[in-house]
């Protein structure tokens, strides 16, 4: 990227530059949010100037570091410190985030209530249910439950698309439903030379669809990435680590895992996933259909009248194609079938090995979220580390679709506790904290004229090292620990336990420990070095456009800028020095739990000495017990006279009565209490089999 700055810190207010307008549009006409300084809005996708204000941005006037990419942050710290807060922006994003808290904080309590109806179902309750002495918590109503899956899984219509435009010292973002998505990859402005496009969706039928709409639009593919992509499909595709509070993991799949399956029993959980407003206008004969290009007779496909699932989308392509790619996987098109891509993946659930596609990825197995050894360090004491795919496809006309659903913290700094708490759809737009939120804003002010080629192939390599080498700690320079240091301390931490002494199941749970931490490290230096296998062919691929460009006589845009090439080079240097820290922890892991075995083996076996000679003294003490009990029982038993005791005419009778039931009750109860769980599982199996007749 080059550097073309003429000062450090602005020396008079009219010499800051605000960042550009954000727009929002939630149906074809963008809906304007901020309005340019000195010009009006217009109709359809209006311009954003330089000087602007974008609202919702992380609260910074825009300085020189706005286009300082991660790979020259370090080099030019002093750019970075430069910064001024705009005290408006600051207001305007703080009013967000409270607003935003506010039905968060509602629904969380929703998923508290939900979540304890779960658990007391599921525990012993039930032999005092049965009893009458246990009252279990109410399930929330109908509308609570529907507003909190809207919440964490909202239709799919209603997911948020940001669209950003690149140009000659010029950029414009603005948002729209997925709905609409298909205006936006049909066409761009003229002054633009990239349209990027990132959808929120993970792995599934919608974004499968949108993926194959999108490449079929226009018979016109980009650069084919063979060394980067996989065989037979040049596009590229990775798993990113992020950071998500573990609060809002845990509702993510306590909701999903929960109301998923009290739907089968419940309809009216089973909420309509394409839902949202009537569509402006919609053809009454034919559609084109993207196999063919020609025009069909669907009508009969869905010639009800009524309102329909798919009656937000505006797209007739779109539609059909989701309804018949469902039909070709055999998949049913319910909410919570399509809404299942949006939670994160966890690093236990093992890694994906082949080419993704609508039935790929990783499924949830239970409710319960992993409890991580990096939660060991106090900074990331709230924090889960996920993954997510991020794929890429571009066309050779300059547009770039991107899909993931990764909503989580790239970029760790001093106020990462508080990101942790800020809701999904604020941390996109905070460029501190989200590695997607970043590349909006790299180019804001000066648009295409510092890219070294201005086409959608270098964009796309600029956004795959970006994202790629996330999570670090290097945009403010090293202010938070690092995820490598503070995996580092946990190790440390394990070995250091190693020599506590001996206590009862003590050693068992610092195995299990050891063993997380294993397994942890082992999944991030799996993932880390497929990244290394892709931005070493990239750098194959990017040498390769540059030696096509130059046999073509095309002469670079910016010969200062960064090349592809240098970039990919940063990203595999930065992969690298990871993976190879990850590496040393794992063997200096193995090294540490062999030496736990052994020294606690050495502890067993002076353990089993003492216990001998324990047993001895023990066993010699039960022969004369066993010889002596019976002897005392008979003797104290036929020793009673309670007719000869003053005042008392009890017989023998009313000994073994009063005797007898209290030992039974005392022993009814201890057999209650020691079978238990059992009992408490066999009721809960009977109930549901009395249910189910």
């Amino acid at each position: 990227m080059a550097e073309k700055r003429e000062s450090v810190i602005p020396t008079s207010p009219s010499s800051i530059r605000t960042r550009p307008a954000f727009y929002s549009a939630p149906s074809q006409q963008p809906l304007l949010r901020g309005t340019p300084l000195g010009s009006e809005p217009t109709d359809g996708i209006s311009v954003v100037s330089g000087g602007s204000t974008f609202s919702g941005s992380s609260g910074r006037q825009s300085s020189a570091d706005e286009s300082l990419t991660t790979m020259k942050v370090l080099q030019n710290f002093d750019e970075v410190v430069a910064r001024r807060s705009d005290p408006e922006l600051m207001r305007k994003r703080r009013e967000r985030r409270a607003k935003c808290r506010n039905v968060d904080g509602l629904q969380r309590i929703n998923c508290q209530r939900l979540r304890h109806w779960a658990d007391n179902k599921e525990r012993a309750g039930h032999i005092l249910s049965a009893l009458g002495l246990y009252r279990a918590p109410p399930l929330p109503d109908d509308k609570d439950l529907i507003d909190l899956a809207r919440r964490l899984y909202p239709p799919r219509w209603k997911l948020t698309v940001h669209v950003c435009d690149f140009g000659d010292d010029r950029a414009e973002r603005f948002e729209v439903p997925l709905g609409d998505i298909e205006n936006c990859w049909q066409e761009r402005p003229d002054w633009a030379t990239v349209r990027w496009i990132h959808a929120p969706l993970g792995l599934g039928i919608v974004h499968s669809s949108l993926e194959d709409l999108f490449l079929h639009t226009k018979k016109d593919p980009g650069r084919a990435f063979e060394h980067a992509g996989s065989a037979g499909w040049p596009y590229i595709e990775t798993e990113v680590l992020n950071f998500r509070s573990r609060q809002n993991v845990q509702d993510l799949r306590d909701t999903f895992m929960i109301l998923s399956e009290l739907a089968k029993s419940k309809p009216q959980l089973n909420l309509t996933p394409f839902e949202g407003e009537l569509p402006t206008s919609d053809p009454q004969h034919g559609r084109t259909s993207f196999e063919s290009g020609v025009r069909h007779d669907w009508s009969s496909f869905d010639s009800d009248k009524t309102r329909n699932p798919y009656d937000a989308v505006r797209n007739n392509d779109l539609r059909y194609n989701i309804k018949w790619r469902a039909n070709h996987h055999g998949t049913n098109l319910g909410y919570w079938n399509l809404v299942e891509s949006d939670m994160p993946w966890q690093l236990s659930e093992g890694i994906v090995l082949d080419q993704l596609g609508p039935k790929g990825g990783l499924k949830p197995i239970g409710r319960e979220i992993d409890k991580q050894a990096l939660s060991k360090h106090p900074f990331f004491e709230k924090a889960q580390l996920v993954r997510n795919i991020f794929r890429c496809f571009h066309r050779g006309d300059g547009c770039l679709l991107t899909l993931s659903a990764t909503a989580g913290i790239d970029y760790l700094d001093k106020n990462f506790p508080e990101y942790l708490e800020d809701p999904t759809e604020c941390i996109l737009d905070n460029d501190d904290a989200s590695a997607v939120g970043r590349a909006f804003e790299a180019f804001a002010e000066t648009g295409t004229s510092t890219w070294h080629r201005k086409n959608v192939e270098w964009f796309l390599v600029y956004l795959i090292t970006e994202v790629g080498v996330t999570p670090h700690n290097i945009r403010q320079g090293h202010n938070a620990v690092s995820v490598v240091n503070a995996y580092q301390h946990v190790v440390q931490d394990l070995k250091r336990r190693r020599y506590d002494p001996w206590k009862r199941n003590e050693t068992v749970e610092l195995v299990r420990e050891y063993l997380a931490c294993i397994d942890e490290l082992t999944t991030v230096s799996l993932i880390l070095s497929r990244k290394i296998e892709l931005f070493e062919g990239l750098k194959r691929d990017c040498r390769k456009f540059e030696r096509d460009d130059i046999m073509a006589r095309r002469e670079p845009d910016d010969p200062e800028g960064v090349s592809a090439e240098a970039r990919a080079t940063w990203a595999t240097m930065m992969v690298k020095e990871q993976h190879d820290a990850c590496k040393k922890l794992l063997a200096d892991l193995q090294l540490s739990m062999n030496a736990l075995f052994q020294l606690r083996s050495i502890e067993q076996n002076e353990l089993a000495v003492v216990a001998d000679s324990q047993n001895k003294a023990i066993l010699v003490f039960t022969a004369v017990t066993i010889i002596f009990l019976p002897l005392s029982f008979f003797t104290s038993y036929w020793g009673m006279s309670l007719n000869g005791m003053s005042e008392s005419r009890r017989t023998e009778a009313y000994f073994w009565k009063v005797c007898g039931s209290i030992s039974f009750l005392v022993i009814f109860v201890i057999s209650l209490y020691a079978f238990r769980r059992r009992l408490s599982r066999q009721l809960l199996r009977s109930s549901r089999h009395l249910r189910m007749a």
